[in-house]
């Protein structure tokens, strides 16, 4: 007796199977039954072209990574889990999501950086959304926030540990004086942890980077 290729589905015997064909077949049915309603995993679909509720698709389904969907598409319900892009242990790295609406379940996770004691460092949302840095001397410090799009934020903690006076110079994706700071000035860094808080934006100039001292935490 027979079976199909993908999945197992048994292909009654021509001119035989006496009394078991309609097993058979009420067994697969109950097997596309639950492959269509979601009860079975189905792996290894490939699509070519069609339509998802009117929305055109191209692409496979099947590994995550050659996974591609039409721009006009659009997902709507609930994803479950997303495991498996990058490791063999289900851990998701490396993956932009853009998304219309997004609602989350639970805590958020922000990434943050090594911690730098350096006179010189550059600070990426890339590598963290908050970053702490170090003044222990009377040094000049040159930090550099590389944030090229719109859109982007970073927590800056810069933790003070001397009282004497310290030369910060504030760069933007390498250059200087390129900071908007809110209330007109840069901050007066205090012993303590200052918190800072940058974005970028287009307020009707292009592409701006804008930063606000939040305060020394005590």
């Amino acid at each position: 007796m027979a079976t199909t290729k993908n999945y197992g589905l048994v292909k009654p015997t021509v001119g035989g199977s006496e009394n078991e064909w309609g097993g058979n077949l009420n067994d697969d049915l109950d097997e596309i039954d639950g492959l269509l309603g979601g009860d079975r995993v189905i792996n290894g679909i490939k699509i070519e072209n069609g339509e998802i509720d009117g929305s055109s698709i191209s692409g496979e389904l099947g590994g995550v990574n050659d996974l591609s969907i039409h721009p006009d598409t659009e997902i709507s319900g609930k994803v479950k889990a997303l495991t498996g892009m990058d490791s063999p242990d289900g851990t998701i790295t490396n993956v932009d999501v853009v998304a219309r609406k997004l609602e989350i379940e639970g805590a958020v996770t922000e990434g943050q950086a090594a911690l730098q004691n350096g006179t010189t460092a550059t600070l990426s949302p890339d590598q963290g959304t908050i970053h702490s840095v170090g003044i222990t001397t009377t040094s000049s410090y040159t930090y550099n926030l590389a944030m090229p799009s719109v859109g982007m934020s970073l927590t800056l903690m810069v933790n003070k540990l001397t009282s004497n006076a310290s030369t910060v110079v504030w760069k933007h994706n390498g250059a200087s004086n390129a900071v908007k700071w809110i209330g007109g000035g840069e901050p007066d860094l205090n012993i303590g942890i200052n918190v800072i808080q940058f974005w970028t934006a287009d307020a009707g100039n292009g592409p701006e980077l804008f930063g606000a001292f939040s305060g020394v935490a005590s």
